[in-house]
């Protein structure tokens, strides 16, 4: 995730540096240099910069998260508030910052956890006219009211239109039909 840094008029080309706080649910970290987050204690003579630069540009992107670590904190439902500030080395004592944090919401979003699955379930056979021949299909009805969007599932050579009922069952219980066919048997 990057964010930008409008730098003001009168600072851009000045050296300075460049810093990230996090906090989450009333504890501080700084982003140093190497992309990692440390605690932070709120004393300004602790803090380290995220990036220092020779010239400061006019908007200053910088990326605020990759791959980083936490430490043991779960973030699953976390909201982490961020906090973007630069000191140009002219004003060594001073940060310019923006008054409200960027927040980031984390879901608790786990693919592999199994979510049950009100969907109507219909196999059923379709016939193909120009071919001659049936296709059997599973649908996966979405629980919800309304129109939803369709997936359109091919399980590929040597399956079935059972081969992948768990993500059937993921998808029609986050709003989507689900249809799986299957494909005739190769002919020479």
């Amino acid at each position: 995730m990057t964010a930008e840094i409008q730098v003001e008029p009168e600072q851009v080309s000045s050296a300075g540096e460049i810093y990230i706080i996090a906090e989450i649910g009333g504890q501080f970290f700084m982003r140093v240099s190497d992309g990692t987050y440390l605690a932070w204690d709120l004393q300004i003579n602790t803090l380290r910069a995220a990036k220092s630069t020779a010239a400061l540009a006019a908007s200053e992107l910088i990326s605020i998260l990759s791959q980083a670590s936490f430490g043991v904190f779960d973030l699953a439902g976390a909201k982490l508030n961020f906090y973007l500030a630069y000191s140009p080395n002219n004003a060594a004592d001073e940060l310019f910052f923006g008054g409200a944090p960027l927040v980031v919401s984390i879901s608790d979003y786990d693919p592999l956890r199994l979510t049950l699955s009100n969907a109507e379930i219909l196999d059923d056979t379709v016939y193909d006219a120009g071919r001659d021949r049936n296709i059997p299909v599973l649908i996966y009805s979405s629980e919800s009211s309304g129109t939803s969007s369709v997936i359109l599932f091919s399980h590929g050579l040597g399956a079935t239109r059972f081969t992948a009922v768990y993500l059937f069952e993921q998808w029609s219980a986050r709003g989507y039909t689900v249809v799986s066919m299957q494909h005739a048997a190769c002919r020479q």
